[in-house]
């Protein structure tokens, strides 16, 4: 199941679950809803680059809330594909003792 996590994340494999747990009406509402405000956000930083005249969202960050921000978004900027890079590289060792024994290689000893 983490391999397959790793492949498609977790939102969507809990998409179901959270269906579940929260009933048609109100999951649906909720997954729209959540649609809508990921459109509007995205929408509102095109305006945002297009009023400051930036093309790049470092540009348009440090235009927006000043440019001692920008640290910290490149902290988060670099955070977030750090700790993806990390939880597939603790899926493969997890994983892949496993397929080693599947297909009949033995372990090297020096």
């Amino acid at each position: 199941m983490n391999f397959i996590n790793a492949i498609v994340g977790a939102g969507i494999v809990a998409i179901p679950y959270a269906m579940k747990e929260c009933g048609p009406i109100i999951g649906m509402f909720s997954l729209i809803l959540m649609g809508v405000l990921a459109g509007y956000t995205l929408l509102l930083l095109f305006k945002v680059a297009e009023w400051t005249k930036k093309t790049s969202y470092k540009e348009v960050v440090a235009a927006t809330f000043g440019d001692h921000v920008v640290p910290v978004l490149l902290v988060m900027q670099f955070s977030f594909p750090f700790m993806a890079m990390m939880s597939y590289q603790i899926i493969v060792s997890d994983n892949l003792s496993t397929i080693i024994k599947a297909i009949g290689v033995a372990h090297c000893r020096p």
